[in-house]
């Protein structure tokens, strides 16, 4: 078993994740890797995936003037 399939099986039994997330993570992760090189563009320029971010905002309900 590979390191990958071992961690989302921990968390998994962590409770860090349900059933079917490890399920999507394992999928995505047995899928081949989009190869790098395009050869029938006759490109070398490597497409690279959009950026993805994730915007966190904090709310505190008491007002300790923070």
């Amino acid at each position: 078993m590979n390191e990958h399939r071992r961690q989302i099986l921990q968390m998994l039994s962590d409770g860090k994740i349900n059933a079917d997330e490890a399920e999507r993570l394992i999928t995505a992760m047995e899928q081949p890797m989009p190869s790098s090189s395009s050869a029938d563009s006759g490109s070398t320029a490597t497409v690279r995936p959009r950026p993805r971010y994730l915007r966190v905002v904090v709310d505190s309900q008491d007002d300790g003037g923070h």
